[in-house]
């Protein structure tokens, strides 16, 4: 009898780890699908600010070093996204 006790409490007891388990593995999938998005999200803000500066206008009050800069920034940002315009 206290055989069977005992095992039944071990299966207990494994059921209990085993759910446990899923759990922190279910728990680990959801961090990464949020550090997924937060990444995705990030990307494309950097994205839309790097749209907004490559067609903003360029001052031509400023030196002619900076405006190279400038030039040679917004050819990168073309690159980066194969920009056609």
């Amino acid at each position: 009898m206290n055989h069977m006790i005992l095992t039944e409490m071990k299966n207990r007891e494994m059921n209990l780890w085993e759910a446990e388990a899923r759990e922190i593995a279910q728990l680990k999938r959801e961090k990464l699908e949020i550090q997924r998005r937060t990444l995705e999200l990030a990307e494309r803000e950097k994205r839309d600010r790097d749209i907004l500066f490559y067609n903003s206008i360029i001052d031509t009050n400023l030196p002619p070093i900076q405006q190279q800069k400038l030039l040679e920034m917004k050819m990168k940002i073309k690159e980066r996204y194969n920009l056609d315009y």
